[in-house]
């Protein structure tokens, strides 16, 4: 199987397990984290948006939890206090070359952050986090 440059490979379709771990807090914040695992291994890692919660990021400590060094997709759907806070954090500290950030500014070229400060006070550092991340790969 392959995504983007990234291949997954496992030794059988026995072995093959899909865990999706949907975190989320009552009326507000969610994250996505998908893992696919042959056996034990994480053979594909990827998350959808991230909710942080004072210094608890739940998104990060699962990633840890399973050994994650190096995300193999990562995407923030939108910029809204509910899906953004510590989604920086995360693709910082778990992207590598072959990641692939997804985020509206990459798909639409024309977002500015500064659209929605009102809705999401983090919007302007988790896109320019990501578009430093984007120039570095594109180098």
């Amino acid at each position: 199987m392959e995504f983007g440059e990234n291949k997954i490979s496992i030794s059988s379709f026995s072995n093959f397990i899909v865990r999706i771990f949907v975190i989320g807090c009552k009326n507000e914040g969610e994250s996505n984290v998908i893992l696919f695992f042959d056996q034990d291994k994480v053979v594909f890692s990827a998350i959808v948006d991230c909710y942080k919660v004072k210094s608890k990021n739940l998104t990060k400590e699962i990633l840890e939890k399973y050994g994650v060094k190096t995300l193999d997709f990562a995407c923030w759907k939108h910029p809204h206090d509910d899906h953004s806070p510590g989604f920086d954090e995360v693709v910082v500290a778990h992207s590598g070359p072959k990641t692939i950030v997804y985020h509206p500014g990459f798909r639409f070229g024309n977002f500015d952050p500064q659209i929605l400060k009102s809705e999401c006070s983090s919007a302007q550092n988790v896109y320019s986090k990501l578009a430093a991340l984007n120039k570095k790969k594109a180098l």
